[in-house]
């Protein structure tokens, strides 16, 4: 039997008209109420599971209980809604109506697009600065931990400037800071690790994001290699967490680890 439902009646007769209790072998559910009702699994746990029920007359004074009975159900995954792109922290209503709003003259938003454009963050004397190996440790040793928290924002800043302003230039730049890194980033090292991934990663994301959903002319093969990087260095660092941390270490690597997942439409 496959269940595509969480909560599912129980029913069964005996020959001697004594009720019939039900209880749960294995699997992940339990019995309430007549019903069987799937439980939370846990994270990353493989579909279709299985549920085995057992269903017994426990017998009384005039009547002998039964042999079990077991019945064994297959849950499938639950249906998913897709993911809405661009998503994460700009969606497509959000950049069209404060493209609107520039382009109107509005403000604030006139005023903040032209500190926006005369930023430190655009300035073409950036170029990337890629490491294979970067490290946060104790002790103030930072190898290349800086240099991948800037380049990350200035990905972000540029690909916010090409969605709201529509310059080519600056959806070119926000890919050199990404392809850089996919190229040549292969780990992520030290005490703080977790943390540097969980503050770097959200923003390479959205910077991805925006390149792949609004036009910009970002190669496929280009793409993929970000993707390879995001599941080979970012979500193993960051999957388990850091829970004797403080609380905005986990924070940080839960909001990177949604933001791969709504970008590879990957809902696990």
């Amino acid at each position: 039997v496959c269940l595509f439902t969480d909560r599912v009646p129980l029913r069964a007769e005996a020959e001697s008209g004594q009720p019939v209790h039900f209880a749960v072998a294995s699997g992940p559910a339990v019995v309430e109420n007549g019903f069987l009702r799937l439980t939370r699994r846990p994270a990353r746990s493989p579909w279709p599971a299985e549920v085995r029920v057992v269903a017994i007359q426990l017998g009384g004074t005039d009547w002998q209980a039964t042999e079990p009975a077991y019945r064994t159900l297959r849950v499938e995954a639950p249906p998913q809604k897709p993911f809405a792109h661009p998503g994460l922290l700009d969606s497509r209503t959000e950049i069209d109506d404060v493209r609107a709003r520039i382009q109107r003259g509005e403000e604030p938003w006139a005023s903040r697009w032209k500190d926006m454009l005369a930023s430190d963050e655009l300035s073409p004397r950036h170029r990337p600065s890629p490491r294979a190996h970067v490290v946060r440790d104790l002790g103030g040793r930072w190898e290349g931990s800086f240099e991948l928290g800037l380049d990350s924002r200035r990905a972000y800043s540029h690909a916010l400037a090409w969605a709201l302003g529509g310059d080519p230039e600056h959806a070119r730049r926000a890919a050199e800071f990404i392809d850089a890194w996919s190229e040549k980033l292969e780990s992520i090292t030290g005490h703080d690790a977790r943390l540097l991934a969980g503050i770097t990663g959200h923003k390479f994301c959205n910077a991805a994001e925006l390149l792949r959903h609004t036009g910009a002319a970002w190669p496929e093969d280009r793409q993929k290699r970000f993707h390879d990087m995001l599941r080979r260095v970012y979500v193993p660092i960051c999957r388990d967490f850091f829970p004797s941390a403080n609380g905005n270490w986990d924070a940080s690597m839960i909001l990177t680890l949604m933001s791969i997942g709504v970008h590879l439409d990957d809902h696990d």
